[in-house]
């Protein structure tokens, strides 16, 4: 069953929980929360990718990090997360160190880590992993988290030597001297997939990036965007990455800067940008860049300043093939076209997402989408990767007369993502097929989002159908509150059901059961609109008290609607007329 609206029209006596036989309750998923203890083992499995070692509690994920900490790096080996965690904001050792560090494979399958507290601010290596070495970490969410350390801090890990992170979110507060990140502090030869962070991020040196803090030269950041605020009160500030990496496909949103002395940019200082844009603002009381390092097929929105009137502040930077700012930030920076930068008056455009894609090799690099609702209709890419869409809520109309064109409102269709994760889509980024007026018998349209589809259900029906009632009355039984049979109406508690087949699609007719005296006076009216397929048999339980013992009849009927009660069909009576 999927949802029933009810409402009561006069005074129907029911039981405490008057629902209970309509809507089933939901079962919330469980979340271990941490005491500080650690447990002697995991919850199961080998280590082996088909049996990995299971993680149910906080306690076995702190016995993760005391076994790596004492030696045991899970080189080759499988670790995978089954439930969420509230760590409770207790002191958090980090899982590694940079001499017995984690080499296993750490599987989040999208549960969140919530309330990660670490406060070593003379520490190195610090986070919710410390050091990594030739590891992979993949589909994890932290929330609520507060890390602070010395050097080599980050959200998922402080120091990342070689191995992969992916589909990671962050969101919380992250600071340290220096080497500061939303995903990775430090990143040796890593690679960083598909993350995602709102965390603001501090480094009271240098090296402050959204994503990274410092990407070392062949370093891997790709399909990341950053949301939160990035600073430092000395040099090098990315919303990307502070210093170095190869960057493609991101995206940042947050403010850069502010305090830093040296470098800032929106996206990247040093290393190479490619078909990535800035969205935020960037400020320093140094050199100053939308877009740093070397940029290809990139642009930059975001409003550039400096306080050092002699230090480089530029738009987009000045090694750079094909990319573009708004006339507006050109304008403010007094800089003029040319030399790879093209100056548009209007970005928020297809044409412009089509023109970036003109640019670059889309079997390489990430197609960019555009939709007025999504960044003001700036040209974007999907960061996580969509494996299917689906309707999950259908639309307002479903019944249609030949010649309608389908209408989606109130159609929600939602992504589901490989990282566990979902989202709404707007109506923007999809099409629909048929879009031209339907003939009679079309049972479903299309919808389409990018190379994916989905059906929704719909009805053609000849207009003499359209008035047809939705529901027809299948029966009305009786019984105990233990479910016993009854053949007349008790005093006291007892349970009536109604059995509704529903005939058509619609919602022109409701579903009423009215109570009335044995000398047929009526008591009380109780109508349900009924959400589901064509053809299916609902059975609706009510649990009715009638202490008083006036109530000696029940009856179940069809009428158009309450402004207009006209009963459609015979009622069906309780006990039988």
């Amino acid at each position: 069953m999927k949802k029933h609206w009810l409402a009561w029209l006069l005074a129907f006596c029911l039981m405490a929980s008057p629902l209970a036989g309509l809507v089933p309750e939901a079962n919330a998923a469980g979340v271990s929360v941490w005491d500080g203890t650690a447990a002697t083992e995991f919850a199961g499995g080998k280590g082996t990718q088909e049996k990995p070692y299971l993680i149910e509690t906080a306690q076995q994920l702190a016995y993760l990090a005391q076994s790596v900490n004492s030696g045991t790096s899970y080189g080759g080996e499988y670790i995978s997360l089954q439930a969420d965690l509230d760590l409770s904001r207790l002191p958090w050792t980090p899982i590694g160190t940079e001499k017995k560090y984690f080499s296993g494979t750490f599987l989040g399958n999208a549960h969140t880590i919530s309330n990660l507290y670490v406060n070593a601010p003379s520490a190195n290596n610090q986070g919710l992993f410390g050091y990594c070495n030739s590891s992979k970490i993949s589909n994890l969410r932290l929330t609520d988290i507060s890390v602070t350390g010395n050097t080599d801090v980050g959200g998922v890990t402080g120091y990342l030597y070689y191995g992969t992170i992916q589909d990671c979110n962050v969101s919380g507060s992250i600071s340290g001297a220096e080497f500061v990140g939303g995903i990775v502090g430090y990143d040796y030869y890593g690679s960083i997939y598909r993350c995602i962070n709102n965390a603001s991020v501090l480094a009271n040196q240098n090296y402050a990036g959204g994503i990274v803090g410092y990407g070392y030269f062949s370093s891997y950041i790709s399909l990341c965007v950053n949301n939160g605020a990035v600073d430092s009160y000395g040099d090098y500030v990315g919303g990307i990455s502070g210093l170095y990496g190869t960057i493609s496909d991101c995206i940042n949103t947050g403010a850069i800067g502010g305090n830093a002395t040296g470098a800032v940019a929106g996206i990247g200082c040093g290393g190479s940008n490619t078909n990535c844009a800035n969205m935020g603002t960037v400020t320093s009381k140094g050199s100053a860049y939308g877009i740093g390092g070397s940029a290809t097929n990139c642009y930059n929105v975001g409003m550039v300043s400096t306080t050092d009137k002699s230090a480089d502040v530029y738009s987009v930077t000045k090694t750079k093939k094909n990319c573009y700012t708004l006339r507006a930030v050109a304008e403010e920076l007094d800089e003029s076209d040319g030399n790879g930068l093209t100056i548009l008056d209007e970005m928020n455009t297809p044409a412009f997402a089509a023109t970036l894609n003109r640019n670059i090799d889309t079997q390489k690099y990430s197609t960019w989408l555009q939709d007025a609702n999504v960044y003001g209709g700036l040209p974007y890419f999907e960061p996580r990767k969509v494996s299917k869409i689906a309707v999950t809520t259908p639309p307002t109309k479903s019944l249609y007369a030949p010649g309608d064109t389908f209408d989606p409102s109130g159609m929600t269709v939602t992504a589901s993502c490989t990282d566990g994760s979902s989202y709404e889509l707007s109506h923007n980024a999809l099409t629909f097929f048929p879009n031209t007026p339907m003939a009679e018998g079309t049972s479903s349209v299309t919808v389409f989002y990018g190379s994916m589809s989905t059906t929704c259900a719909v009805t053609v029906l000849p207009e003499h159908a359209q008035n047809s009632p939705e529901y027809d009355i299948e029966s009305l039984t009786v019984k105990t509150t233990s479910g016993v049979a009854l053949s007349a109406i008790p005093n006291g508690q007892f349970l009536a059901t109604i059995a509704v087949k529903r005939s058509v699609p619609g919602d022109n007719t409701m579903v009423v059961l009215a109570s009335y005296t044995t000398a047929g006076q009526f008591r009380g009216l109780l109508y349900v609109q009924v959400e589901e397929p064509v053809g299916a048999t609902t059975y609706l339980t009510l649990p009715i008290d009638n202490a008083s013992g006036s109530i000696g009849q029940l009856k179940a009927f069809v009428i158009h609607s309450l402004d207009d009660p006209r009963p459609l069909g015979d009622p069906v009576s309780f006990p039988a007329a």
